[in-house]
C-alpha cells in the first residue's frame, strides 16, 4: 500500500518504505504524471438516457473531456447536448456528417486530448469512480494499453436473475488462444494504441467495429486486458433486436474473424448459433418490456432500438447485408494473417 502524507494542504502520495529506491521512482512517476482521460459518446436517437450518462461523466474530477460525437441528432437530442456543451466547459461537441459508428468512432478518439481514451454508449451509467479507476489501471499496468471493464444492465426486467457481465465477452478464435473484445459499451486504451493502428481499422458496415478495432490492436502486438473494477450499467435495448436482426449480427461477427485471417470452423458457428438462441429465447420478454417506463406493455413508444449505432435509423444490427462470401474476405489493410500474431503473443 501507499503511504499518504499532508505536504501543506496538499495530499502527497508516498511509495511504501519497503520498496528499493528505484521501485519507489517508479511508483511516484506514475502518480504524479497520471494521464488525461477523454471519453468518447456517439450519439443520434440519445434524448431517454444521456442525460444521467453526462451528469454521471461530468461529476467526476478525474475525467477532463467529454466528447460527444454528433453524427445526425435532431430535435430534442441536438438540444439536450447543446445545452451541456455551453454549460460545462469539459463538454465538446462534434459532428461526424458521414452516418456509422466507427465513423463517429474514429472522430471521436482522434479529437481526444486525452493521454488515454474511453468509449461508452449513450444510456451507460458509469459508477462514481470509473474514470479514477481507469487511471489508476493504466498507471499501475504500463504493459497493458487496451481495457475493457464489467457491464451489467439497468433497466432489464430480468436483471436481478441475469445479472452478469455482459461487457466481458471473450472467445476462442484460434487454436485456443483468447482474444479480447473491446466492447463499446465500457472500453478505455492509450492514445498511443489508437494512433498506431488508426489506419488499420475498417469501416465496412458488414465487419463489427468493436471487433475489429480488438483485432487490430492484437495484430501490432498490443495487449488488451479485462479491469474488473471498471463498472458500468447499460441499457438492455439490444435485446429489442429481431431474431432475423440478431443473426445478422452473428454472421457479421465471423465476416469479421475472416477479414482478419481466421479461419471459420464449425465451433465458431455454433458458437454463433448459440448466442442467436439465447437471444430468441429472451426476445419476447423484452419485446413487451418498455425500457422508459419499466413496465410491460402492448403499446410502446419507444423509438431507435439500439440508438448508438448510428449508421442506422430503426436497429443498428440490420444494414443492408450481402451473403457471407464462400471465400474468406481479408481485412483491406491486414498485413500478415492475425491468428499467427496472437499464437506468438501469446507465447511471451
Amino acid at each position: 500500500m501507499a503511504d499518504i502524507v499532508m505536504v501543506g494542504i496538499f495530499t502527497e502520495i508516498r511509495a511504501p518504505s519497503t520498496q528499493t529506491s528505484a521501485e519507489r521512482m517508479k511508483f511516484v512517476e506514475c502518480h504524479q504524471n497520471m494521464a488525461r482521460l477523454s471519453v468518447v459518446i456517439p450519439v443520434l436517437h440519445e434524448e431517454r438516457g444521456i442525460t444521467e450518462t453526462l451528469d454521471r461523466l461530468t461529476a467526476q474530477a478525474s475525467i477532463d473531456q467529454v466528447i460527444l460525437v454528433d453524427n445526425g441528432a435532431i430535435g430534442e437530442t441536438r438540444r439536450v447536448i447543446a445545452h451541456y456543451a455551453i454549460t460545462c466547459p469539459k463538454i465538446d461537441v462534434v459532428s461526424e456528417p458521414v452516418r456509422g459508428i466507427a465513423h463517429a468512432r474514429n472522430t471521436g478518439f482522434d479529437r481526444a486530448r486525452g493521454d488515454l481514451i474511453a468509449r461508452i454508449e449513450a444510456g451507460t451509467l458509469v459508477a462514481s469512480n470509473w474514470g479514477e479507476t481507469i487511471r489508476q489501471f493504466f498507471a499501475d499496468h504500463p504493459a497493458i494499453d487496451a481495457i475493457n471493464g464489467a457491464t451489467t444492465y439497468h433497466d432489464s426486467p430480468i436483471r436481478s436473475v441475469r445479472h452478469r457481465r455482459i461487457g466481458f465477452d471473450r472467445g476462442t478464435y484460434a487454436g485456443g488462444t483468447r482474444i479480447e473484445k473491446l466492447p463499446r459499451a465500457n472500453m478505455a486504451l492509450r492514445r498511443s494504441a489508437w494512433m498506431a493502428v488508426r489506419a488499420d481499422t475498417c469501416s465496412s458496415p458488414d465487419l463489427l467495429e468493436d471487433l475489429d478495432l480488438a483485432l487490430c490492436l492484437v495484430r501490432r502486438g498490443f495487449r488488451i486486458q479485462q479491469a474488473d473494477q471498471m463498472r458500468a450499467q447499460i441499457s438492455a435495448r439490444h435485446h429489442k433486436i429481431s431474431p432475423r436482426d440478431h443473426w445478422r449480427y452473428e454472421r457479421d461477427r465471423l465476416r469479421t474473424l475472416e477479414a482478419h485471417g481466421f479461419e471459420i470452423a464449425v465451433r465458431h458457428r455454433i458458437h454463433g448459433a448459440g448466442a442467436w438462441l439465447t437471444h430468441s429465447l429472451q426476445w419476447p420478454i423484452y419485446r413487451f418490456w418498455d425500457l422508459e417506463r419499466r413496465r410491460f406493455t402492448l403499446c410502446s413508444t419507444e423509438r431507435g432500438l439500439l440508438d448508438t449505432n448510428p449508421s442506422q435509423s430503426r436497429a443498428p444490427l440490420a444494414p443492408s447485408y450481402s451473403p457471407l462470401p464462400t471465400r474468406p474476405h481479408r481485412h483491406p489493410k491486414a498485413d500478415a494473417p492475425l491468428s499467427a500474431r496472437v499464437a506468438a503473443n501469446s507465447q511471451q
